[in-house]
């Protein structure tokens, strides 16, 4: 026979053993998670800062480069990392 579902009565057994007390847990002064991802980003944030947000001297050789006539644009790979780009913006589009 199947047993009902629903609440049954709690019936003790006799199949626990003598139970020893455990010691107090210590305490432990680790940081939290959220606090090492903080630091983590301000000590990014210091470094990034600490430089210029653009590579100058790369900025003045492409100066040159168009300047001079000697800069070559590359299509394939533009095009490339164009169609890389669209695939990982819309994964999901059916088109």
């Amino acid at each position: 026979m199947v047993d009902p579902i629903g609440p049954r009565p709690v019936k003790p057994s006799g199949f626990v053993a003598s139970v020893t007390r455990a010691s107090a847990a210590r305490s432990t002064t680790q940081e939290h998670p959220h606090e090492i991802e903080d630091r983590a980003a301000q000590t990014i944030a210091h470094q990034l800062s600490a430089k210029p947000p653009v590579d100058a001297s790369r900025v003045d050789a492409l100066r040159r480069g168009i300047a001079d006539g000697t800069y070559r644009i590359d299509a394939a790979a533009i095009a490339d990392r164009m169609l890389a780009a669209r695939t990982e913006w819309v994964a999901n589009d059916p088109a």
